[in-house]
């Protein structure tokens, strides 16, 4: 996961408030440690990630996870559900993105696993071949 949030350079970003950037790097953080992501306060959350106001400092942040954490919040406020596991993520943040062209889930009989397509070995130079850990 640390490739997918650190080592692949994003050229669009967008800017969050301070608050908003803070709670996106806990999402990377949980789905890189724990491989779930559990939401606390969704109100509070979304609040966070209105457009700043004046004076309020703001940070960039790459735009495919700020659409990923506003996806991930908004699907777990229509499931009236608080957490969310990595493989369900991913499935998101895979599904029509621009990542997709980089990388993409494969599941077999013996688990799901991510995996490195031609373009991204091309541009990063290694490749990536990871088990899904505890997939649904």
């Amino acid at each position: 996961m640390s490739v997918v949030f650190m080592e692949i350079e994003y050229d669009d970003h967008t800017l969050v408030t301070t608050a908003a950037h803070e709670l996106i790097a806990c999402m990377e953080f949980d789905f890189q440690s724990k491989q779930v992501f559990e939401v606390g306060n969704i109100r509070t959350f979304m609040q966070h990630l209105v457009c700043p106001f004046p004076g309020k400092r703001t940070e960039k942040y790459p735009s495919i996870l700020v659409r990923a954490y506003i996806n991930v919040v908004s699907t777990l406020l229509e499931r009236g559900e608080k957490s969310m596991s990595l493989l369900p993520f991913l499935k998101l943040l895979l599904t029509n993105g621009p990542l997709s062209l980089l990388i993409e889930l494969n599941e077999d009989e013996a688990g799901c696993w991510l995996v490195s397509l031609p373009e991204f070995e091309r541009r990063y130079q290694f490749q990536i071949n990871a088990r899904i850990p505890n997939a649904e």
